[in-house]
């Protein structure tokens, strides 16, 4: 399901580059339903919170796996001038059945229309993708959000499709540590897991990252609060 809005023009991007526009105020004009306006929410926190972190002069990449639509990178390009990968399938529309345009194909067009040119996406699955990358930290910024969940849960409605084992999905999160620079953005369903904190620690030390901090929370589509929070290098 791509939940991102259709209706992107050039006027409030200046707005949102500039500051001087809010994630409600995005929501107002854009006729955003809840979901939407939350996807704004959460990749707004994050570009301030990576304002917080960095001078002016810093230009980083970002990885934004799990795209969609690109909201997160097109946020992340147009807030702090970055350069982003955005990588996706169809793979919940082939599940679902929905008769829709492939995330890619409406990243595309958007990202188009907008004269957004920093942006490289890529349609391949999340794991494919990963595993051929060589063991360097090739992106300063790596966004896994609302992604992880759905390898225990197998993607989309309970299917098994794309279910990984434990080891697969150890060896998944070892090498997202790996290519990640400075930052991974993460958020999850904490439903899933019988031990949530264990879970973050567990991502923590197989990651190799020093720490972690909370970012922000939001509502994800199915109405529960999670949290995002970034692993820190």
């Amino acid at each position: 399901m791509v939940y991102q809005p259709l209706d992107w023009n050039s006027d409030w991007l200046i707005l949102l580059k500039t500051g001087r526009i809010s994630s409600t105020e995005l929501f107002t004009r854009l006729e955003l339903n809840e979901v939407e306006r939350f996807t704004f929410d959460r990749a707004i926190s994050i570009s301030n919170y990576l304002k917080s972190k960095w001078t002016p002069k810093d230009r980083y990449a970002a990885l934004d796996l799990g795209a969609s639509g690109g909201v997160f990178s097109l946020v992340l390009n147009t807030m702090l001038d970055m350069h982003c990968t955005a990588v996706d399938d169809d793979r919940y529309i082939l599940i679902q059945d929905e008769n829709s345009l492939s995330s890619i194909t409406q990243m595309n067009s958007r990202f188009k229309n907008i004269h957004i040119n920093n942006v490289l996406s890529i349609n391949s699955s999340i794991e494919d993708f990963i595993e051929k990358l060589p063991n360097v930290p090739l992106y300063d910024v790596v966004l896994l959000l609302n992604i992880l969940h759905h390898f225990f849960t197998g993607y989309g409605q309970g299917t098994e499709h794309g279910k990984l084992e434990w080891d697969e999905f150890k060896s998944l999160v070892v090498k997202l540590g790996v290519i990640t620079g400075k930052y991974l953005f993460f958020e999850t369903n904490s439903l899933v897991f019988p031990n949530y904190e264990k879970y973050l620690t567990d991502l923590l030390y197989l990651g190799n990252f020093d720490k972690l901090e909370l970012v922000t929370r939001s509502y994800a589509t199915d109405g529960s609060l999670r949290a995002v929070w970034c692993f820190i290098k």
